[in-house]
């Protein structure tokens, strides 16, 4: 047998040097500044895995010890399995992860009865766990929990055999010498949850201090630490997963009750641990995982609310939302009162609040959409001033980033004075660094928010207070503030100001400041060049207040600068589509033909390898809707041709062409803004019926769509009163069904003043219905509406009647 043939030492000698060669190739070359691509990488770990695998084939003679069959022994170390794992690990690939967690598993398998041999093998598991936490691989981040808690149940198991049973042997063990209770001294794990080390014996039933030191000798020595669990928390904050905080938090709960169990240090839960949850959370977003992100702050505050049982805000099984208890008494009262105190002590010590902290929960209210995000943020920027100024700490001292993401959070929070409040806090980061607080200078990033959020504001001055940011941020940067120089997202923002404004003249200083800086840029004087996103704002601009020609004239000198080399100013789908809205708003009576050729020309552009050119369903549907508002003849028919079209390329696997609710909507909006001879009108009508039937099938009907389809029964069924008016009635009963009755929905009824009478009866007031007057079922699904709660009292027999 191959594995039983003995290999002369000097030859072993050499294949571990060529294995540590080629595992160490990286390392190496990285000494000479060159970087290995990946299938270099690859190769190199596969050259170490094979000389591995030879290793582990053969036995070295060793005559002095017969204990491992006839004086033969394995040649391969765990210094060897490190290697080749860790050059697996490098390459960061979910493949090559699982080819080194395949590696580890052999080594386990191979080596089960050596327990000093896997005792060592630590540094194993450690290189792999780096590698699952480095990967950005999705399904990294499961990977590296598992390997951790296998890392923690096959290494707490050494330490369980290592503790001298004669502790136990008085309360464990029944007279007969066998052990009862040995499956409650093993760890349970499974994939979703753990248990830890409060499975492990109780304190109480043995010598305490001679536990104790075996316990903790063992558990530092095992080389396991708190490092690993941050890691693998971090890389779960930072997987963009939903429930990260959640996941992040499970773990951290794991590691606390381990350390308010035996009060191990090595795995004593750190600041990092608890930023790195917040964090977790503030990545998660929704005004849950913010709550959440400050109630782990307050347990950093607090560190006696560690000691409550958690409970985190989100959704339960049942579906009804958890809310967080803040009336919990701390503790039980049970357990050792002097030991509790010292463990209080400790974690105060380790997890005080630090700016890091304090920024990554800004970073929560920024991403929950609460309203008052901003006032919250404020309030924690001027406690953390507060505490700086009495304690002296520089670790709670607030510095650029946390304004930084103070800003931020007024930009995200939806209130109206966003702008002027980021406006304040720029003007006191000015003010202070004036003063010689370097902490706080401004960067480009201080000055681009405030501009961004002016421009997101929609007030007035917006455009005018955007520019003069701009003016302060060019000569703060003249006058030698470095990091507040501004760049092409400064100007895009400012751009964006004046095209949000939708003012007089708005449009037009857009395009002079952006000729400005082309003509800066072309004769030399400037280093900011305008990008393909500069050119949209602007055709956007003229786009909304419906000068195509401007917008046209853009998109060719966009057009013209892509083919002299400027490829950052090449058009994109974007670009096209704003054109394509220029068209859609035009009076012109040819517009739709020229949306059309448009769209076309986008085909062939897509046709003949440009990518950023494809038409996607906005530019169908921006199509549909420059027929639908035209007196076009024959438009139902055209729009028809686009909706088939679209079909058409969705069933032979073009993504993004399945068509949606928007674009079924214009086309039935097309069909009842129909004009013309009665055969065009009845064609519009069929092409109505089919694409309605077509969208209860799809069951995806919003209340436009049912708007539309009413308005076509309305105006194109003129000689049947009868059939009009029963199929207005089929339609709203199922629309109400739907719970899709909105404005547009009544503003068709009202035209038909008989019809609304009798199925509105119930809920008119003073002649007229008020949404907030219907069932709430009936407007339920309804998007963006606007309702008071405080509607009229209803007969209980007419609603009774009136429940479709």
């Amino acid at each position: 047998r191959r594995d039983m043939i003995p290999l002369a030492g000097a030859q072993i000698h050499e294949l571990s040097r060529l294995l540590a060669s080629w595992a160490k190739i990286e390392l190496l070359d990285s000494q000479h500044t060159k970087i290995l691509t990946r299938k270099e990488k690859v190769l190199a770990a596969e050259m170490a895995e094979k000389i591995l695998r030879k290793l582990e084939s053969v036995r070295r003679w060793d005559g002095d010890d017969e204990s491992n069959g006839n004086g033969r022994k394995r040649v391969v170390t765990t210094d060897m399995y490190h290697l080749v794992i860790k050059a697996w690990a490098k390459t960061g690939n979910y493949n090559d992860l699982l080819r080194a967690s395949s590696l580890l598993d052999n080594m386990e398998l191979i080596h089960s009865k050596d327990n000093q041999f896997l005792k060592s093998s630590i540094k194993c598991h450690v290189s792999l766990l780096d590698g699952w936490c480095k990967s950005r691989a999705p399904g990294a981040e499961i990977k590296a929990e598992e390997l951790l808690m296998r890392m923690e149940a096959t290494f707490s198991k050494f330490h369980r055999d290592s503790l001298n049973y004669q502790y136990y042997g008085v309360n464990r063990r029944g007279n007969d010498g066998n052990d009862n209770d040995s499956d409650n001294m093993r760890m349970a794990h499974d994939n979703r949850k753990w248990k830890g080390y409060n499975d492990l014996d109780d304190p109480s039933t043995t010598t305490t201090n001679a536990k104790n030191s075996s316990y903790d000798k063992l558990r530092t020595g095992n080389g396991m630490d708190i490092r690993h669990y941050n890691n693998v928390m971090n890389r779960i904050a930072t997987s963009n997963k939903p429930n990260a905080g959640r996941e992040a938090e499970r773990i951290l709960q794991h590691l606390i009750d381990i350390y308010k169990t035996h009060g191990d240090e090595s795995v004593a839960p750190n600041k990092s641990s608890f930023n790195t949850v917040i964090k977790a959370y503030a990545k998660s977003g929704g005004k849950a995982a913010a709550r959440n992100a400050r109630r782990m702050l307050s347990m950093m505050e607090n560190p006696k609310l560690i000691f409550v049982e958690p409970v985190v805000e989100g959704v339960a099984d049942n579906g009804h939302v958890r809310k967080r208890d803040v009336d919990v008494d701390f503790m039980d009262g049970k357990g050792d009162e002097h030991k509790r105190d010292k463990v209080e002590l400790r974690i105060l010590e380790n997890i005080e609040p630090d700016k890091v902290s304090c920024n990554s929960l800004l970073l929560a209210w920024a991403n929950s959409g609460d309203k008052d995000g901003g006032e919250k943020a404020e309030q924690l920027l001027e406690r953390m001033e507060e505490v700086y100024k009495r304690s002296g700490n520089t670790a709670i001292k607030p510095d650029t980033l946390t304004y930084n993401a103070v800003i931020k959070v007024w930009g995200k929070c939806g209130y109206k004075y966003a702008g002027e409040r980021s406006e304040l806090l720029l003007n006191k980061m000015l003010r202070r660094y004036e003063e010689g607080d370097v902490d706080v200078r401004p960067d480009d990033v201080s000055f681009n928010s405030v501009i961004h959020n002016l421009a997101n504001c929609h007030e007035d001055d917006s455009p005018r207070r955007a520019m003069r940011i701009l003016e302060r941020m060019e000569r703060a940067y003249k006058s030698g503030l470095v990091e507040a120089k501004p760049d092409i997202i400064s100007y895009n923002s400012v751009l964006n100001a004046f095209a949000k404004s939708g003012r007089e003249g708005c449009a037009q200083q857009a395009e002079e400041i952006l000729d400005g800086l082309e003509h800066a840029f072309d004769a030399g004087e400037g280093d900011i060049q305008p990008d393909v996103y500069s050119y949209n704002i602007v055709i956007n601009a003229w786009a909304n207040i419906g000068e195509t020609s401007k917008a046209v004239a853009l998109l060719d000198r966009m057009s013209s600068r892509a083919k002299r080399g400027q490829t950052n100013v090449k058009p994109d789908v974007k670009t096209y589509n704003s054109v394509l809205h220029a068209w859609s708003q035009s009076l012109d009576r040819n517009a739709p033909v020229k949306a059309l050729g448009l769209l076309e020309l986008m085909f062939r552009l897509y046709e003949g390898g440009n990518e950023n050119a494809r038409p996607d369903v906005l530019s169908f549907s921006t199509v549909i809707n420059a027929f639908s508002k035209s007196k076009f003849p024959g438009k139902a028919r055209e729009v028809n041709n686009l909706l088939r079209r679209m079909k058409k390329l969705h069933e032979e696997g073009h993504e993004g062409m399945e068509p949606n609710i928007f674009v079924y909507a214009a086309v039935l909006n097309a069909c009842a803004y129909t004009f013309g001879r009665n055969e065009e009108k009845e064609e519009a009508f069929e092409i109505g019926i089919e694409v309605y039937e077509e969208i209860q099938e799809k069951r995806i009907a919003n209340h436009v769509a049912y708007g539309s389809f009413l308005r076509l029964a309305r105006k194109l069924i003129a000689d049947d009163l009868n059939r009009r008016d029963d199929l207005i009635t089929n339609t709203f009963r199922q629309c109400c069904l739907d719970g899709q009755v909105g404005e547009y929905v009544l503003k068709q009824l009202r035209a038909l003043p008989k019809l609304y009478i009798s199925l509105l009866e119930p809920y008119i007031i003073d002649g007229e219905v008020q949404m907030q007057d219907l069932p709430t079922k009936w407007t339920r699904n309804v998007r963006d509406r606007k309702r008071n709660t405080q509607g009229r009292r209803r007969d209980y027999n007419y609603t009774k009647k009136y429940s479709y």
